[in-house]
């Protein structure tokens, strides 16, 4: 490590955006806020009871985009 530096090939653009994450398997949404995001992923916050499915769609409404995770 380089003293706490970030060592990331890209590194993450802070946001803070409300978004739910779907699952079409067991029909539900889970809400939860994008703190960062990049061209690979991103870091998302989730209550500490929330359910997430290993894959499902994140949809941020504003700015109208669903991405497959």
């Amino acid at each position: 490590m380089d003293g706490g530096k970030e060592s990331r090939e890209q590194r993450r653009r802070r946001v803070l955006k409300g978004a739910s994450i779907l699952s079409g398997i067991s029909n539900s949404e889970v809400k939860c806020t994008v703190r960062n995001m990049h061209s690979q992923g991103a870091e998302l916050q989730v209550s500490i009871d929330a359910r997430v499915p290993n894959e499902f769609l994140l949809y941020i409404p504003t700015d109208g985009v669903g991405y497959k995770a």
